[in-house]
């Protein structure tokens, strides 16, 4: 549970962070937040759920891309996992 509540924080940090400053050095950016939920699956545990985070930028300095994706097990006793 714990960290849910950092990836949360995290996200919550990503998308609120704007400064005029930044306006300069970012041409565009874009932000995806997905939640998915399923059971059924053959591998990893029956039951699970996923929150993924994407973000993709255009700045004078390059091109970002990063994901992170916070997976929970369901009933199971393997821990909670964060991919990216």
């Amino acid at each position: 549970m714990m960290l849910m509540k950092s990836f949360l924080l995290f996200l919550t940090v990503a998308l609120t962070f704007h400064s005029s400053a930044m306006d300069d050095l970012i041409e565009w950016q874009d932000y995806s937040l997905l939640y998915i939920w399923g059971d059924g699956y053959k591998i990893n545990p029956n039951d699970q759920q996923t929150l993924s985070l994407e973000h993709v930028s255009k700045t004078t300095f390059g091109n970002t891309y990063f994901f992170t994706d916070f997976i929970r097990y369901n009933h199971s006793d393997e821990p909670e996992g964060l991919y990216g």
